[in-house]
């Protein structure tokens, strides 16, 4: 039987949705975000509300360039981590509200296992090369830099990884002090075409195994631009390309010199390369022509693939989906690989709360059931069971502790009576609220203390015009998301 899976991806400053019917891939849709050009980096929270912007519109479209439905989804696989925290969340949040909607399950998916993984996607009008196991498979992005050993999509260990600076951060870092443009891997890429790889000769590591090391040749680098130019202030002007073509080599060297002797170690000849610094000329050149002389098999990712994408992540959830590894409401986003409970790259190890019978595994089937049956009662009377059923469940979390559901529902107000308009407002304005909250930190005193709006509007001592005025900024930071979401415009 054919499986659909739709992956949602959030993890950085790349909003992406996409959908796989088993592994081939139907729709990939990504929102990348121009607004951190000027800064030089990645903004947190900048990246944080450009998702809430960009997710409806990517999910909506990757469903229709599928030329399916939410009910038509077996699956929602989401980013859970590693990533930045406040962007994670957004997936997540969103991931869970479709969920409820629509009663489908949810498969978390560990961002790195996404990437070693794309090179299992098919396309529609043609199967791509995929490896054996096992196979190596050499993860290099912006923040992380690892051998990763892959015995099966569920088991790999990472045998290598870096001790301090990841190899994309080495490109970007050394790019800035060169006055080149953010994001500056792919200008250095560029540049190096047009150089001299032999011009300039810098620091290389020497860590024992199959680790990195990159914060030397970072700092050999900018010793090597601080003297020349203190001679010659156009040094790096005159010389962008070849210090360009030189660092490059460096880096691509560095990171195949390991690789080769962990394929050498372990006897594995099938290799591979995954992550945003996979799409760099001087590495796939590279692991080409090693493959060549050693007699690898080696699979480079299509260029779309390199980068944070859904595809990715909707490919690693079907692998969990088969396994019947899937995830309750209660799953929160980390931002750090260790926090991910997971020792190896693929996440084979479960995270706590999430075995079979445990505790919070009971509750997250009874909080399941109970938004359920508030959908099943309250559909017609709402007419936004999403975010309704979403801010059941967290008032339920965070206020009232143990109390019934039921009694977490008329808090609500959609037991009330109210129209669903007015009832959509409201619920709008808790949820992004909470939202915020969640973000920002101090949440106790100013959700109870929201919470107590809420129950003033139920009863009719404040108006629903008072609780927006209250929460005015909160509406302009978010009100196109929010309004969308509750399906209400609101000036």
């Amino acid at each position: 039987m054919d499986i659909t899976i739709l992956g949602i991806e959030s993890s950085c400053d790349d909003t992406s949705a996409a959908v796989l019917r088993n592994n081939v891939l139907l729709s990939n849709v990504i929102a990348s975000q121009a607004v951190h050009v000027k800064y030089g980096g990645v903004i947190p929270e900048l990246a944080s509300r450009a998702h809430q912007q960009n997710i409806i519109p990517v999910v909506d479209t990757a469903l229709k360039e599928a030329g399916l439905t939410p009910e038509e989804i077996d699956a929602i696989a989401f980013t859970r981590g590693p990533g930045l925290l406040g962007s994670l969340l957004v997936g997540v949040s969103f991931a869970k509200g479709l969920s409820i909607a629509h009663n489908i399950p949810m498969v978390e998916v560990n961002h790195l296992q996404g990437h070693i993984l794309s090179h299992f996607i098919d396309l529609q009008d043609r199967a791509l090369p995929h490896p054996g196991f096992p196979f190596l498979c050499l993860l290099v992005s912006g923040g992380h830099t690892q051998i990763v050993r892959v015995d099966s999509p569920l088991e790999m260990e990472i045998i290598g990884t870096t001790i301090d600076d990841a190899a994309g951060e080495a490109f970007d870092k050394c790019a800035k002090v060169m006055g080149l443009p953010y994001p500056g891997g792919p200008v250095i890429d560029k540049l190096a075409k047009e150089g001299d790889p032999k011009a300039f000769r810098f620091a290389r590591p020497h860590v024992d195994g199959y680790d990195y090391s990159f914060s030397g040749l970072k700092t050999s680098f900018l010793y090597t631009l601080r003297d020349a130019v203190a001679n010659d202030p156009g040094f790096i002007e005159n010389n962008k390309a070849s210090l360009c073509a030189s660092l490059q080599k460096t880096i691509v060297e560095i990171l195949l010199d390991k690789l080769v002797r962990a394929s050498k170690d372990l006897g594995i000849r099938d290799i591979a390369i995954a992550g945003g610094v996979s799409a760099n000329s001087g590495l796939r050149n590279g692991i080409v022509e090693e493959g060549r002389r050693r007699g690898w098999r080696t699979f480079l990712p299509e260029f779309k693939f390199t980068t944070d994408n859904a595809a990715m992540i909707a490919m690693a959830g079907y692998y969990r989906y088969q396994h019947g590894d899937f995830s309750s409401l209660g799953v929160s986003p980390v931002a750090r690989l260790q926090e991910l409970h997971e020792p190896d790259a693929a996440g084979h190890k479960k995270a706590p709360g999430r075995t079979a019978g445990s505790r919070s595994g009971r509750r997250g089937k009874a909080l399941r059931a109970s938004t359920k049956a508030i959908y099943l009662e309250c559909k017609d009377r709402t007419g936004d069971t999403v975010v309704i059923d979403i801010l059941a469940h967290k008032l339920h979390q965070m206020f009232l502790g143990t109390a019934d559901m039921n009694d977490t529902c008329r808090l609500a107000g959609f037991k009330a009576g109210r129209s669903p308009q007015r009832t959509g407002i409201v619920m709008g304005a808790v949820r992004h609220e909470q939202l915020l909250l969640l973000i920002g930190g101090n949440h106790r005193k100013r959700l109870v203390e929201f919470r107590n709006h809420v129950i003033a509007y139920i009863f009719g001592v404040v108006t629903v015009i008072d609780i927006i005025t209250r929460s005015l900024p909160l509406f302009q930071k978010q009100s196109s998301f929010m309004a969308a979401e509750i399906g209400h415009h609101i000036p």
